[in-house]
């Protein structure tokens, strides 16, 4: 085959034990054994791991995004408390409610914060969650390459499935 053709066929991945990212102010390290997957977040030097039993994970992978137009409530109530804030700072009873204008621009601020950091976690990701559907973990699939993010989630699938069967069978 030429190497200048376009094709369909996509390179075979291999299963990967960890995958490391960098997300929402922090450092996270994921990996597996055959029985517990380890989920270590770590911001400047706190560190905290959480381990979640392969038995109870949910083979099936959720693939999920948030697209701008989600955005629009958060927008518009922000802008609702920041413009309220205005309007109270110049109109006629602002001395007779001093505390009033900036509790509503803290609010507003707090509302912004929650934008900006609902605007950075927007795209495509990947949720695994537990058998009950709790989330467990996302990966965003911007911040990793595709090719070890593959890799790890068909290792992962893999290896829940597998110790699936084993519960099924008895062995466990």
């Amino acid at each position: 085959m030429d190497d200048q053709k376009p094709t369909n066929v996509r390179a075979l991945r291999a299963p990967r034990r960890e995958i490391r990212f960098a997300w929402q102010l922090g450092q996270y390290t994921l990996n597996y054994d055959d029985t517990t997957l380890h989920v270590e977040w770590q911001v400047n030097r706190k560190k905290r791991v959480t381990r979640h039993d392969l038995l109870l994970l949910s083979p099936l992978f959720i693939e999920d995004g948030t697209s701008l137009e989600n955005l629009a409530p958060e927008l518009k109530q922000t802008a609702i408390w920041l413009g309220s804030a205005i309007i109270v700072w110049f109109s006629e009873i602002r001395p007779a409610v001093p505390l009033l204008a900036p509790a509503l621009f803290a609010i507003g601020v707090v509302a912004a914060f929650r934008l900006a950091m609902a605007y950075t976690e927007r795209g495509a990701r990947t949720v695994i969650c537990e058998s009950g559907g709790d989330e467990i973990i996302d990966i965003p699939h911007a911040k990793v390459d595709e090719d070890q993010r593959l890799g790890f989630e068909s290792g992962l699938r893999q290896a829940i499935e597998r110790i699936h069967q084993r519960w099924r069978d008895g062995e466990i």
